[in-house]
């Protein structure tokens, strides 16, 4: 399902839009995509396309992108290859997490035990879930994208570190905290 492209093509130029939900983002190099992905933001299962080309698929089918995903799960949504307890990379300290979890299709019991086993937790809106436990917010979130759909998206803000972390959210979502949110003190 790949798109194929002749020698003038973005994707020789490196220029690459990402869908997120029926949202179009970019064009991004490939530096920037390298930076999408160690942010969190683009997944092996983002939709991509070469800027000039009508035609999307997952980011782990793209040569040019696929090197960023060594290590990471091969499909987006296999339950069976998501974690069955907590993360093993603790820290030593215990943090405060805000979780605001947007779910686009049915409840996800799923997703929920996989908060609860992260520490102490309470679902305390519709969209937000407070956590205890000792772990980074890049951890949470890499803890619990296994259990979120294409449509979903994660954000979380660990209160006691004043970090954050996002999966789903898109990059002018991103910088939009990180603007509002940048220390001028």
């Amino acid at each position: 399902m790949k798109t194929t492209v002749n020698n003038n093509t973005s994707q020789q130029e490196g220029k690459w839009r990402l869908k997120i939900g029926s949202q179009i983002h970019g064009p991004y190099s490939v530096n920037q995509m390298r930076s999408l992905a160690l942010q969190g933001m683009l997944a092996p299962h983002s939709q991509v396309s070469p800027a000039d080309a009508d035609e999307w698929h997952a980011a782990s089918e793209e040569p040019d992108l696929t090197v960023f995903f060594h290590g990471t799960q091969s499909k987006f949504g296999q339950r069976s290859s998501a974690p069955a307890s907590a993360p093993t990379d603790v820290k030593s300290e215990s943090t405060n997490f805000l979780l605001i979890i947007d779910i686009k299709s049915d409840s996800n019991n799923e997703l929920e035990q996989a908060i609860m086993r992260l520490g102490r937790a309470s679902h305390v809106m519709r969209n937000a879930w407070i956590l205890h436990g000792c772990y980074t917010a890049g951890t949470v979130r890499n803890a619990l994208t296994p259990y979120l759909r294409p449509m979903d998206s994660l954000f979380i803000v660990d209160v006691n570190q004043g970090k954050t972390a996002a999966f789903n959210l898109g990059p002018e979502v991103e910088a939009k905290i990180r603007k509002i949110w940048k220390d001028d003190d």
